[in-house]
């Protein structure tokens, strides 16, 4: 779009402030101004006239739940998960697998084995720190199933190819594993030209810690409502009008769920930056540029028909998975020329599993019970009953080490100065205390340093 001469690159900063909220600019927006996406699942058609239509053609179902037993749902479960994997096979060039050392990726790898002849082809990746190195896990996968596999270490000097992953993203996008999803795929299509992962499992199954998180907060509901919303807002409002400190903050976040309806408490445990780190960080310039914004794109109405895991599920896959996980995939992979295929998000699998009662999908023991019942057979009990750890990136650590520098380079200098979007006390207060190890900063400052590499590429053309 941007190579057409009559279309100057402005930026949108409607959308700079949903990117700084959730880590990715949700559809339709983007984060150039007077250009939108299409969002997922719809179509645009455009007539002679140049009337344009834009139209949803599916999305997850809210579905009436089964009454089979557990024993029943989770054969059905494996036998649709099985043919999902078998149909995704069909291909004339090489196919092989990420794998992680997780529950989706492992069950694909094993289904491939099941349905394939010669051995699977995996490629995983890790870290030099053990906090984040899930490679002894996938390999206890691909010995079991004797798979040609390939391991990738991830360093702090793999932020080199940041500015490389900023020009193909198109617009900020802070979702740190993208960095090394481009190195695995850029692994894998060394060896072939499509790669079968495991995403969409948590959005199916209740995976995410996120969802326990948000249902503790239901105990507060014991509270009359009147009392808990008049309280929480009042102590919200007192505290968010005092200096900024890190425990203000906190205690207000706190008293925010507190007086929150179940979506109002989801999508606040679901930012990056929180709503008063926002009003800290922020310039008079930068809200001037926001005072005619209307609602959120992210706003998914609250159904009757749903419990609160079916919705915050259902939230998660028309967001979370379709405008971040996705692109996130989507664009790593194809700048290395590889096609990623998801049968965990097969359609007819995806509208199977809203059929399962969500009782049976997150337990207190942990998320995804059901579909660890349908493949306990397939993996090693390590891969089963490990606390889940998601595909984070060590950037905590190389913020305080290898890549402090990128801070005070992107962050700190006259240049972010002067563009006037976020107070320089507060941006250097982020990274003072990270490096020095006082508080975690990390999530916000990769989102910081995306956001300002993007503008010196698409926006100042400097980079």
């Amino acid at each position: 779009v941007l190579a057409d001469p009559s279309i100057t690159a402005e930026p949108n900063y409607h959308a700079i402030d949903e990117y700084l909220t959730y880590q990715y600019v949700p559809s339709p927006l983007t984060a150039f101004a007077g250009i939108s996406k299409l969002p997922a699942a719809h179509t645009l058609v455009c007539d002679a006239n140049g009337n344009v239509r834009v139209e949803r053609y599916w999305e997850p179902p809210v579905a009436e739940k089964t009454n089979a037993t557990e024993d029943e749902i989770a054969e059905e479960l494996r036998a649709r998960m099985r043919e999902a994997v078998k149909l995704r096979l069909i291909s004339d060039v090489p196919v092989g697998a990420f794998l992680s050392g997780g529950v989706d990726s492992g069950s694909v790898v094993a289904m491939m084995a099941e349905v394939t002849s010669g051995p699977v082809r995996t490629f995983s990746i890790g870290f030099d720190e053990a906090s984040h190195n899930e490679l002894p896990f996938a390999k206890l996968v691909a010995e079991r199933y004797a798979t040609e596999h390939h391991e990738i270490v991830v360093r702090p000097n793999a932020a080199e190819v940041l500015p490389h992953l900023v020009t193909h993203y198109g617009e900020p996008f802070a979702d740190s594993s993208a960095l090394p999803t481009y190195y695995v795929s850029k692994a894998t299509r060394e060896h072939v030209t499509v790669a079968l992962s495991g995403d969409g499992g948590d959005e199916s199954f209740a995976g995410y810690q996120n969802y326990a998180a948000v249902q503790a907060w239901d105990r507060a509901d014991a509270i009359p409502a009147p009392l808990r919303t008049i309280t929480g807002r009042t102590m919200t409002a007192i505290l968010d009008r005092l200096p900024y400190t890190n425990t203000t903050a906190r205690v207000s976040r706190a008293f925010s769920m507190l007086a929150g309806t179940l979506p109002e408490r989801f999508r606040l445990q679901s930012t990056i930056l929180k709503p008063n780190e926002r009003g800290a960080a922020y310039t008079d310039a930068f809200r001037a540029h926001l005072a005619s914004k209307q609602g959120s794109p992210i706003q998914l109405e609250w159904n009757e028909q749903m419990d609160a895991l079916d919705w915050m599920m259902r939230h998660d896959q028309h967001f979370y998975l379709a405008d971040c996980l996705m692109v996130k995939t989507d664009v790593a992979s194809m700048a290395n020329s590889l096609e990623v295929r998801c049968p965990l998000l097969d359609q007819e699998l995806v509208e199977f599993a809203a059929t399962i009662p969500s009782r049976m999908k997150r337990t207190p023991a942990g998320g995804k019970e059901i579909f660890k019942r349908a493949v306990r057979d397939l993996l090693p009990p390590q891969i089963l009953t490990k606390p889940k750890t998601g595909f984070a990136m060590p950037v905590a650590s190389w913020f305080r080490g290898e890549l402090a520098p990128l801070l005070d380079h992107y962050l700190l200098d006259d240049v972010a100065r002067r563009r006037g979007l976020f107070n320089p006390s507060f941006v250097r207060r982020l990274v003072t205390e990270h490096v020095a190890g006082r508080r975690d900063w990390s999530a916000r400052l990769w989102a910081l340093l995306c956001l300002e590499m993007w503008f010196r590429r698409f926006i100042d053309h400097t980079e």
